[in-house]
Parts: structure tokens; C-alpha cells; sequence
């Protein structure tokens, strides 16, 4: 089976998150190909949430300081909440995102 793009890998992901906000009652906006701060947006009416996700199985991925940054940001131009989405050994894990570091995230 040939190797899938990281382009392809990435919106799986994002599709995936896609599904899981949803079925947490948030509506989301995708946005495809996205270079910017933010994979996801979505809210449920009671808070925003501003995700970013990393399509590689590591507990060890993380955003570079720029990527946190930036999140971070337009976070706080969108009273949402930053969250940071990643595989750890198979499972997706979502991470809360504040200056000094990441914390778990339920929804």
C-alpha cells in the first residue's frame, strides 16, 4: 500500500477532529489546506474553540513557538479557546494551550 501524502494524512485528521467536535454538539468550520493559526473552528454556543492538529502519532509533537503563537493570538482576538490536537500511540488526545504550557482539554 503506497505511503499517504501529508496533505492526505492532514485532512483525514481533520476530518476526523471534524466528526468528534461534532459529536460533542459543536458546529465547525474546516478550514482546508489551512496554513494559518487554526485546522478547526468550532462552538457549541458557550465557547470557541480554536484547533490546531498534528497528523503524526507522537506524545512528543507539539506547535514550534511560531504555530503557538499565532494560535494563541487569534485565540485571544476570538475569546476561543486554543486547542491543540495530537496522536499519542494511536489515540487522539486534545491539549489545551496557555503561556506556560499544555494541559488537558475536555469537552
Amino acid at each position: 500500500m503506497a505511503q499517504l501524502s501529508q496533505y492526505v494524512k492532514g485532512r483525514s485528521a481533520e476530518n476526523y477532529l471534524r466528526d468528534v467536535c461534532e459529536a460533542k454538539g459543536y458546529a465547525v468550520i474546516r478550514s482546508a489546506q489551512s496554513k494559518g493559526s487554526a485546522d478547526l473552528i468550532a462552538g457549541d454556543g458557550i465557547q470557541v474553540i480554536l484547533l490546531q492538529a498534528k497528523a503524526w502519532d507522537s506524545k512528543l509533537a507539539k506547535l514550534n513557538k511560531e504555530e503557538e503563537g499565532a494560535l494563541m493570538a487569534k485565540a485571544k482576538m476570538f475569546k476561543a479557546v486554543p486547542v491543540f490536537a495530537r496522536k499519542n500511540q494511536g489515540r487522539w488526545e486534545f491539549l489545551r494551550l496557555n503561556e506556560t504550557g499544555y494541559y488537558p482539554f475536555v469537552f
